[in-house]
């Protein structure tokens, strides 16, 4: 699940920039503006993907500072 630094697939890119667009929305809602439209459970494993991934990065910086 590493992918080159600073890139993303497609699909969590569009996931990320479209909660950082509308932080109060559902995961439903959410859902509803893909591109493609996915499911609402769909939206939530692209979320805890990155979550994960930002979590596993933060993990990272931590151990080279």
């Amino acid at each position: 699940s590493h992918y080159p630094e600073g890139e993303l697939p497609p699909p969590l890119l569009a996931a990320a920039r479209l909660r950082l667009q509308n932080p109060d929305l559902s995961l439903r809602e959410l859902a509803e503006l893909m591109p493609g439209s996915i499911s609402r459970s769909g939206m939530h494993h692209r979320l805890d993907k990155l979550s994960r991934m930002a979590g596993e990065i933060r993990k990272m910086q931590k151990e080279e500072g």
